[in-house]
Protein backbone atom coordinates (compact mmCIF):
# COMPACT_ATOMS: atom_id res chain seq x y z
CA UNK A 1 0.00 0.00 0.00
CA UNK A 2 1.46 3.24 -1.49
CA UNK A 3 0.10 6.61 -1.01
CA UNK A 4 2.08 9.19 -3.18
CA UNK A 5 0.49 13.04 -1.80
CA UNK A 6 1.15 15.78 -4.12
CA UNK A 7 0.97 19.50 -3.94
CA UNK A 8 0.54 21.55 -6.49
CA UNK A 9 2.86 23.67 -8.13
CA UNK A 10 3.45 27.71 -7.27
CA UNK A 11 0.05 29.14 -7.90
CA UNK A 12 -0.25 32.97 -7.96
CA UNK A 13 -1.54 33.01 -4.56
CA UNK A 14 1.38 31.26 -3.44
CA UNK A 15 3.75 34.02 -5.47
CA UNK A 16 1.74 37.03 -3.95
CA UNK A 17 1.59 35.76 -0.30
CA UNK A 18 -1.74 35.23 0.04
CA UNK A 19 -4.55 34.05 2.22
CA UNK A 20 -6.28 31.49 -0.32
CA UNK A 21 -7.43 28.01 -0.42
CA UNK A 22 -10.98 28.03 -2.53
CA UNK A 23 -9.54 30.69 -4.76
CA UNK A 24 -9.16 29.26 -8.11
CA UNK A 25 -5.33 30.70 -8.89
CA UNK A 26 -3.42 29.28 -12.01
CA UNK A 27 -0.03 27.79 -11.78
CA UNK A 28 2.46 30.74 -12.23
CA UNK A 29 5.71 29.53 -14.82
CA UNK A 30 7.85 27.84 -11.64
CA UNK A 31 4.54 26.06 -11.25
CA UNK A 32 4.21 24.69 -14.66
CA UNK A 33 8.00 23.79 -14.41
CA UNK A 34 7.57 21.77 -11.48
CA UNK A 35 4.78 19.73 -13.54
CA UNK A 36 7.89 18.14 -15.46
CA UNK A 37 9.78 17.32 -12.32
CA UNK A 38 6.55 15.86 -11.05
CA UNK A 39 5.79 13.58 -13.93
CA UNK A 40 9.50 12.03 -13.77
CA UNK A 41 9.70 11.19 -10.64
CA UNK A 42 6.23 9.07 -11.07
CA UNK A 43 7.97 7.76 -14.12
CA UNK A 44 9.05 4.14 -12.79
CA UNK A 45 5.78 4.24 -10.17
CA UNK A 46 2.79 2.39 -11.41
CA UNK A 47 -0.22 4.60 -10.60
CA UNK A 48 -3.67 2.61 -9.67
CA UNK A 49 -5.71 5.92 -8.59
CA UNK A 50 -5.17 9.51 -8.59
CA UNK A 51 -7.62 11.64 -6.71
CA UNK A 52 -7.45 15.39 -7.63
CA UNK A 53 -9.02 18.84 -5.89
CA UNK A 54 -11.35 20.02 -9.04
CA UNK A 55 -9.21 23.47 -8.42
CA UNK A 56 -6.97 24.06 -11.43
CA UNK A 57 -3.80 24.49 -10.03
CA UNK A 58 -4.11 21.18 -8.82
CA UNK A 59 -6.24 19.30 -11.54
CA UNK A 60 -4.14 20.36 -14.09
CA UNK A 61 -1.35 18.81 -12.90
CA UNK A 62 -3.20 15.60 -12.33
CA UNK A 63 -4.44 15.74 -16.00
CA UNK A 64 -0.98 15.93 -17.10
CA UNK A 65 0.28 12.48 -14.90
CA UNK A 66 -2.99 10.97 -16.38
CA UNK A 67 -1.61 11.65 -20.06
CA UNK A 68 1.71 10.17 -18.88
CA UNK A 69 0.45 6.87 -17.45
CA UNK A 70 -1.79 4.72 -19.65
CA UNK A 71 -2.13 2.72 -16.83
CA UNK A 72 -4.78 5.27 -15.60
CA UNK A 73 -8.48 4.30 -16.86
CA UNK A 74 -10.90 7.13 -16.92
CA UNK A 75 -12.49 5.85 -14.40
CA UNK A 76 -9.25 6.05 -11.98
CA UNK A 77 -9.15 9.00 -12.47
CA UNK A 78 -11.10 11.39 -9.89
CA UNK A 79 -12.20 14.49 -9.32
CA UNK A 80 -12.47 15.07 -5.59
CA UNK A 81 -14.33 18.34 -3.79
CA UNK A 82 -13.63 16.99 -0.39
CA UNK A 83 -9.88 17.64 -0.56
CA UNK A 84 -10.23 21.10 -1.87
CA UNK A 85 -8.11 23.34 0.28
CA UNK A 86 -9.55 24.74 3.33
CA UNK A 87 -12.08 28.00 2.82
CA UNK A 88 -10.61 31.20 4.24
CA UNK A 89 -13.89 32.85 3.24
CA UNK A 90 -13.44 36.67 3.77
CA UNK A 91 -9.77 36.31 4.15
CA UNK A 92 -9.36 35.35 0.36
CA UNK A 93 -7.50 36.38 -1.94
CA UNK A 94 -5.39 39.14 0.42
CA UNK A 95 -2.19 39.11 2.10
CA UNK A 96 -2.27 38.42 5.91
CA UNK A 97 -1.17 42.37 6.29
CA UNK A 98 -4.79 43.54 4.38
CA UNK A 99 -6.83 41.21 6.38
CA UNK A 100 -5.37 41.93 9.87
CA UNK A 101 -6.28 45.83 8.64
CA UNK A 102 -9.74 44.71 7.34
CA UNK A 103 -10.85 42.13 9.18
CA UNK A 104 -8.43 41.90 12.59
CA UNK A 105 -11.41 41.02 15.04
CA UNK A 106 -12.33 38.21 13.08
CA UNK A 107 -8.66 37.14 12.21
CA UNK A 108 -7.52 37.37 15.99
CA UNK A 109 -10.72 35.01 16.65
CA UNK A 110 -9.89 32.67 13.92
CA UNK A 111 -5.98 32.66 15.60
CA UNK A 112 -7.33 32.25 19.27
CA UNK A 113 -9.93 29.31 18.30
CA UNK A 114 -8.58 27.92 15.49
CA UNK A 115 -10.78 24.75 15.51
CA UNK A 116 -14.19 26.22 15.65
CA UNK A 117 -14.35 29.70 15.07
CA UNK A 118 -15.80 29.60 10.96
CA UNK A 119 -14.45 32.31 9.01
CA UNK A 120 -17.83 34.18 7.98
CA UNK A 121 -18.37 32.82 4.47
CA UNK A 122 -15.82 30.13 4.84
CA UNK A 123 -15.11 27.06 7.42
CA UNK A 124 -13.68 26.09 10.41
CA UNK A 125 -10.82 23.75 10.81
CA UNK A 126 -13.23 20.99 12.04
CA UNK A 127 -15.19 21.02 9.12
CA UNK A 128 -12.02 21.20 6.67
CA UNK A 129 -10.45 18.29 9.13
CA UNK A 130 -14.09 16.24 8.87
CA UNK A 131 -14.57 16.38 5.03
CA UNK A 132 -10.60 15.43 4.33
CA UNK A 133 -10.69 12.46 6.93
CA UNK A 134 -14.24 11.56 5.63
CA UNK A 135 -12.42 11.23 2.30
CA UNK A 136 -9.34 9.32 3.96
CA UNK A 137 -11.51 6.79 4.85
CA UNK A 138 -13.14 6.08 1.82
CA UNK A 139 -10.03 6.40 -0.43
CA UNK A 140 -6.94 4.69 1.28
CA UNK A 141 -4.91 2.19 -1.34
CA UNK A 142 -5.81 -1.68 -0.76
CA UNK A 143 -2.65 -4.32 -0.43
CA UNK A 144 -0.16 -3.65 -3.45
CA UNK A 145 -2.17 -0.30 -4.54
CA UNK A 146 -0.27 2.94 -5.67
CA UNK A 147 -2.83 5.73 -5.44
CA UNK A 148 -1.69 9.87 -5.65
CA UNK A 149 -3.75 12.52 -4.17
CA UNK A 150 -3.00 15.89 -6.08
CA UNK A 151 -4.06 18.12 -3.68
CA UNK A 152 -3.26 21.03 -1.24
CA UNK A 153 -0.88 22.10 1.53
CA UNK A 154 -3.32 21.51 4.20
CA UNK A 155 -4.72 18.36 3.22
CA UNK A 156 -1.74 17.04 2.96
CA UNK A 157 -0.48 18.14 6.42
CA UNK A 158 -3.93 16.55 7.50
CA UNK A 159 -3.33 13.41 5.81
CA UNK A 160 -0.18 13.27 7.19
CA UNK A 161 -1.21 14.34 10.77
CA UNK A 162 -3.63 11.54 10.58
CA UNK A 163 -2.22 8.45 9.79
CA UNK A 164 0.84 9.10 11.80
CA UNK A 165 -1.15 9.75 14.73
CA UNK A 166 0.93 13.02 15.22
CA UNK A 167 0.20 15.46 18.10
CA UNK A 168 -1.26 18.80 16.82
CA UNK A 169 1.35 21.47 15.02
CA UNK A 170 3.87 18.28 14.85
CA UNK A 171 3.07 18.23 10.99
CA UNK A 172 4.66 21.52 10.63
CA UNK A 173 8.10 19.95 11.17
CA UNK A 174 7.44 18.77 7.52
CA UNK A 175 8.71 21.10 4.56
CA UNK A 176 5.19 21.06 2.36
CA UNK A 177 5.69 23.12 -0.52
CA UNK A 178 4.55 23.94 -3.49
CA UNK A 179 5.37 21.34 -6.17
CA UNK A 180 6.07 18.72 -3.30
CA UNK A 181 5.92 14.93 -3.62
CA UNK A 182 5.50 13.23 0.07
CA UNK A 183 5.54 9.60 -0.29
CA UNK A 184 3.88 7.25 2.07
CA UNK A 185 3.79 3.49 2.88
CA UNK A 186 2.12 1.26 5.07
CA UNK A 187 4.45 -1.02 7.69
CA UNK A 188 3.53 -3.72 9.57
CA UNK A 189 0.52 -2.03 10.07
CA UNK A 190 1.58 1.60 10.57
CA UNK A 191 1.97 4.48 7.88
CA UNK A 192 5.81 5.96 7.35
CA UNK A 193 7.05 8.62 4.90
CA UNK A 194 9.59 7.00 3.25
CA UNK A 195 9.99 9.92 0.91
CA UNK A 196 9.51 13.44 0.70
CA UNK A 197 10.92 15.62 -3.02
CA UNK A 198 10.83 19.04 -3.15
CA UNK A 199 10.50 20.11 -6.81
Amino acid sequence: MKLILIRHGESEGNRNQEIYGWTDHPLTDKGLQQIDKIIAHLQDEFVHRIYTSPLSRAKYIAEQIKKNKNEISDQNYIEEHRIKEMNYGIFEGQTKEVVLLKYNQEYNLFMSQYETYRIPNGECYAEFQSRVLSFLQKALPKKDETFVYVTHGGVIREIITHLLNLIPGEVWNYPIHPGCIVEMNLQEGQWKISHILQT
